[in-house]
C-alpha cells in the first residue's frame, strides 16, 4: 500500500511538473499575460493610491528597496511571488551606490495601466507622471520616455515574468520575439498621434483631447496593446490557427528561439535600466520605412 501510494506521488509530481512547462492554449488569444497581471494583485487598488504612496516614499524618479517594500506594505500588496517581476525595474544610479534603487517613474506607470481606475482618468494620470515640472506641459523627449516606458511594461516586462511560468513554451517565446520587434514601429505610431515632430512642448489640454481618442487609448489596454504588436509582426492569434503554428514551429528549433528570446528580452531589459537613449532614433527609422 505504501510503495503504491509512493509512485502516485511521483506520477502526481510529474504531471504538475509537466503542466508548469506547458502552457495552455489560450496563450494564442493571450490569456495567459492576463492571468500573469491579475496574480501581481493591482488590480484591486485604486490606481491613484498607488501613485500617491510610492511617490511619499521615492526620491523624485528613483526609490529604494527598503522604501519600495515600505510603500507595498502600507498599500497592502503582498510580494510573494512576485519579487522576480520587480527586479525588472530595477535602475543603475550613480546617487546611491550602496542601494539597491527602482524606477519610481515606471512603477507608478505599472500602477497606472494596471490599477484599478476609469478609462477617462488615466491620460491624466500618465500625464502627470512624466510633468516632473509641474508646468502642465511635456517635452518631446518627455512623452518618448512615456509611451516607451508603457510599451516596455506591457510587451516586454509582463512576458518575461510570464515566461518564468512556462520557460519552455514555443508560442509564448515566439510571441515575445513579434512583441520585441514591434515595439519601435509601435513608439513612433503613437507618439505621432499626440504631437507633431516639430513642436518641442504639449500642453495638458491639447494632450488629454488626443490622448483621450480611442486610437491612443488602445496603449492603456493591455490585451489590446499585445494584439497590435502581433497584427503588426503577422503572428497568428487565434485558436483556429494553432495547428498551423504548431507545423511552423516543428521545422524551427525551439531551443535556438528560446536562447536568441532570452538574450534579446534581457538585453531590451537592462537596456531601460541604463537609459532610454536610442529609442528617438528607432522611431525615426520606423517612420523612414513607412514613408519609403
Amino acid at each position: 500500500m505504501g510503495c503504491s501510494e509512493s509512485r502516485n506521488e511521483k506520477i502526481d509530481s510529474k504531471d504538475k511538473e509537466s503542466n508548469k512547462q506547458q502552457a495552455p492554449d489560450d496563450c494564442l488569444d493571450l490569456k495567459c499575460y492576463a492571468n500573469t497581471e491579475l496574480s501581481l494583485n493591482i488590480h484591486n487598488f485604486s490606481s491613484e493610491n498607488l501613485v500617491r504612496t510610492l511617490r511619499r516614499y521615492s526620491y523624485s524618479k528613483e526609490i529604494t528597496k527598503k522604501n519600495l517594500y515600505k510603500a507595498f506594505k502600507v498599500i497592502g500588496i503582498k510580494l510573494e511571488g512576485a519579487k522576480e517581476f520587480y527586479k525588472l525595474f530595477k535602475v543603475e544610479t550613480m546617487y546611491y551606490r550602496e542601494a539597491v534603487m527602482y524606477d519610481a517613474q515606471k512603477l507608478c506607470t505599472l500602477f497606472i495601466l494596471l490599477g484599478r481606475s476609469q478609462n477617462i482618468e488615466k491620460p491624466s494620470l500618465i500625464f502627470k507622471n512624466y510633468d516632473l515640472s509641474g508646468k502642465n506641459i511635456l517635452k518631446q523627449e518627455d512623452i518618448n520616455n512615456m509611451i516607451q516606458d508603457m510599451l516596455w511594461i506591457i510587451l516586454v516586462a509582463i512576458p518575461i515574468f510570464t515566461l518564468k511560468q512556462y520557460p519552455n513554451n514555443a508560442i509564448l517565446i515566439k510571441q515575445s520575439e513579434s512583441f520585441l520587434k514591434s515595439m519601435p514601429e509601435i513608439l513612433a505610431d503613437f507618439k505621432s498621434k499626440l504631437i507633431h515632430k516639430n513642436l518641442k512642448v504639449l500642453a495638458f489640454k491639447e494632450f488629454s483631447e488626443k490622448a483621450s481618442k480611442s486610437e491612443f487609448m488602445k496603449i492603456f489596454k493591455s490585451f489590446d496593446l499585445r494584439k497590435l504588436a502581433l497584427k503588426r509582426q503577422n503572428f497568428i492569434i487565434t485558436p483556429k490557427d494553432l495547428k498551423k503554428f504548431n507545423m511552423q514551429i516543428a521545422e524551427e528549433s525551439t531551443g535556438n528561439s528560446a536562447v536568441e528570446t532570452n538574450k534579446g528580452m534581457k538585453s531590451e531589459v537592462a537596456s531601460n535600466k541604463n537609459s532610454r537613449r536610442g529609442s528617438a532614433e528607432s522611431a525615426a527609422k520606423a517612420k523612414k520605412g513607412k514613408k519609403t
